[in-house]
């Protein structure tokens, strides 16, 4: 499949071509109804893969206890989906784009999901991978994950592209490190691959469908 098939493909759509491309998980994401402590058996990063809860495109920070418990048919192994890193921020544009007012207009104003843009789980995951391509982690699980979507650089730099392009997404997201790591770093290789991406032409190698905006 091609970025251009991943990027036109809804979220539905792409959360059943994810499960269709790697299976359903086997057990649900918590061990019982608390939500004390994450089930292990869910875990397959040794796959390079991370659990994606379905719903998150109508509720916010399931995979945290506080949240899960308000949620827990969302927890169930029914209503997970697994992704690379990049597979995973593509479900998180497509849940900001299709769910988030200042984006879509057309969005429910009453969904959890209104008020939260790229500044939220696409962040998050932008800061993770910008780290692992500036750095190549040391962590057996990170370098599982890093070595699943090392082949996809090029992608990666288009996607980041066309968020700016398309979406206005500020540089000050696309060139954030992973706040979380031992060292945060300025990903300069990402930063210097997106500004020649940038500078190569005023737009990206593939035109959104009509769907998308």
């Amino acid at each position: 499949m091609t970025l251009n098939e991943e990027w036109n493909m809804t979220y539905d759509e792409y959360v059943q071509h994810l499960l269709d491309k790697y299976g359903v998980a086997l057990d649900d994401y918590f061990c019982t109804k608390e939500c004390r402590s994450k089930n292990r058996k869910v875990s397959r990063t040794i796959e390079g893969l991370e659990c994606h809860h379905i719903d998150e495109d109508k509720y916010i920070h399931l995979s945290t206890k506080e949240f899960a418990r308000n949620h827990w048919e969302s927890q169930k192994a029914e209503r997970l989906v697994y992704a690379d890193l990049i597979e995973h921020l593509l479900l998180h544009i497509k849940i900001t784009r299709e769910n988030c007012i200042e984006v879509n207009p057309n969005a429910d104003p009453n969904s959890e999901r209104a008020n939260f843009g790229f500044d939220s789980g696409c962040l998050y995951l932008i800061g993770v991978i910008n780290t692992m391509f500036q750095f190549k982690p040391e962590i057996a699980w990170k370098a599982d994950l890093f070595e699943k979507i090392e082949p996809r650089f090029d992608d990666y730099i288009e996607i980041l592209s066309m968020l700016h392009i398309y979406y206005n997404v500020p540089f000050e997201i696309l060139f954030t490190g992973d706040v979380n790591a031992k060292y945060p770093c300025r990903p300069q290789k990402v930063i210097d691959a997106v500004l020649r991406r940038m500078n190569s032409s005023p737009k990206c190698h593939f035109i959104r469908s009509e769907n998308n905006g």
